[in-house]
């Protein structure tokens, strides 16, 4: 028989989890957008993805990565919120870098004029995208960040508009990116995932994407593939890999607005 073998295989691995599940209940303080470090695989995979989008080489996104780590000002932001404000007691007291790192090294690679994220939430990716602008800057690439809520009173990792990097905004973001008088060179899509939603966002960024944009989500959702295929941008799921977590992590999607070449297979084009 080979049940036991199998079961030899399978039992450890679930029992891990579900001791690390099981910890993290009793501990952990968010019961939302959980906060974990990555797998040091886990940032390989975002270097080659994140050089591949921006052309730039792998070892200058883990250049950038090393950077945020050590980013006195973020960790200091995180230390007296912990220390403070409200915001305490729904997240965890330990920084945890996580998608915050993605975002960050995404604006630096890729050093984008214009960035919209919907989804402000706490403001904790927020901030990593402006720390990312202030030093775009500072090598002679500014840029700005416009981040919605639908809850006006979320954003608590920002300081006002960080100096001048932020514009903050409360409200629908279908009806934001509708009225939104630039062209966008980066999205960042971290609101809710219905189905409706998803659409109306998708169809009002549309229009005002710039040639080159690229648009993240942390959702692979159908609605963010149908959009990528409807235009022509290639596009890929990234799976984040978190490092001692029971969480598998998010399956995340990636494209760059540059159509595809097209191609013709028995008479059929595909693009």
């Amino acid at each position: 028989m080979t049940l036991p073998r199998r079961l030899g295989d399978a039992v450890p691995y679930l029992l891990k989890r579900l001791a690390r599940g099981v910890s993290w209940a009793i501990s952990a303080r968010e019961y939302v957008n959980y906060s974990y470090d990555y797998e040091d695989r886990g940032i390989e995979s975002l270097a080659a993805l994140i050089g591949s989008v921006a052309r730039v080489a792998p070892h200058l996104v883990r250049a950038y990565a090393d950077e945020f780590r050590q980013d006195a000002v973020f960790r200091q932001r995180h230390m007296d919120r912990m220390a403070n404000h409200p915001v305490r007691h729904i997240s965890q007291p330990q920084l945890h870098f996580g998608k915050t790192l993605l975002y960050y090294c995404l604006i630096r690679a890729c050093r984008p004029k214009v960035v919209f994220e919907a989804g402000t939430e706490r403001g904790f990716g927020a901030l990593a995208i402006c720390r990312a602008l202030a030093k775009n800057a500072q090598d002679g690439f500014p840029g700005h960040l416009t981040t919605i809520d639908i809850d006006a009173r979320r954003g608590e990792f920002l300081e006002g508009d960080e100096g001048g990097l932020v514009t903050r905004m409360s409200g629908d973001s279908v009806a934001a990116l509708e009225n939104f008088d630039a062209a966008i060179d980066c999205f960042i899509h971290d609101t809710m995932n219905t189905v409706p939603h998803c659409r109306a966002q998708y169809a009002a960024l549309e229009p005002h994407l710039a040639h080159r944009a690229v648009i993240f989500s942390v959702y692979f959702e159908p609605e963010f593939r149908a959009f990528c295929e409807r235009n022509g941008f290639p596009h890929c799921e990234y799976i984040e890999l978190p490092k001692d977590h029971w969480s598998p992590g998010r399956n995340c999607g990636i494209a760059l607005g540059m159509p595809l070449c097209p191609r013709t297979i028995d008479g059929k084009e595909y693009t």
